[in-house]
């Protein structure tokens, strides 16, 4: 059965987010500021359908896409909202899917850790997409499903919070966003996430 797992239009990218989304980013690079739009959709083989409607629809790129036997995912950027929101909705249209058909998000873990060892901190530095953890600083970690949709949870979290974004993976069987500062900081940004997420509604 087909099925529209996760869409989420991302009004203005903000520069960290976009910088770890460029790192892992094999297709056109987003960069801060511009609109962005994610989208997730089972059976995986659905989203090349997807990405076909939405690029042929409006002049976007296509940032990201993946193609997994049951979930497939895409992410497409431009400076124009109207373009972005165009594309998503000639995805849609095409696929036969409205807004109203995603999956609602369900936070799956939320975890503090206060004041990171050293050798822990190197560690995840080495598989880490976006900016250095320091030893010492307190760590965040949310985990959602579908995974799409920690995506959408990072960028409100660094509009609303001054924290360093470690790492945000939106593909996979869950999505899990990491950013580090200090105690009040972190307190900040897993409730900014989780509002965040049971904000988006069918």
């Amino acid at each position: 059965m087909n099925s529209l797992r996760a869409y989420a239009f991302i009004d203005r990218l903000q520069p960290q987010l976009a910088g770890v989304a460029a790192a892992s980013s094999p297709g056109f690079l987003p960069i801060g500021g511009e609109s962005s739009l994610v989208m997730e959709v089972q059976p995986g083989i659905l989203i090349n359908q997807a990405i076909d409607l939405a690029l042929k629809a409006s002049p976007v790129k296509l940032g990201k896409s993946l193609c997994e036997r049951y979930f497939g995912y895409m992410e497409i950027h431009a400076k124009s909202q109207q373009d972005v929101l165009y594309a998503g909705s000639a995805a849609l249209k095409g696929l036969g899917f409205t807004e109203k058909d995603i999956t609602k998000p369900e936070v799956l873990s939320s975890l503090i850790i206060n004041k990171v060892s050293p050798y822990h901190a190197q560690l995840m530095n080495v598989y880490r997409n976006g900016s250095l953890l320091i030893p010492g600083k307190d760590l965040l970690t949310v985990e959602c499903e579908p995974a799409a949709y920690i995506f959408l949870a990072a960028n409100e979290v660094e509009k609303q919070v001054d924290v360093t974004l470690v790492d945000c993976v939106e593909v996979g069987a869950v999505g899990r966003l990491s950013v580090s500062g200090t105690p009040s900081e972190i307190k900040q940004a897993e409730k900014a996430a989780v509002q965040a997420l049971k904000a988006v509604q069918p």
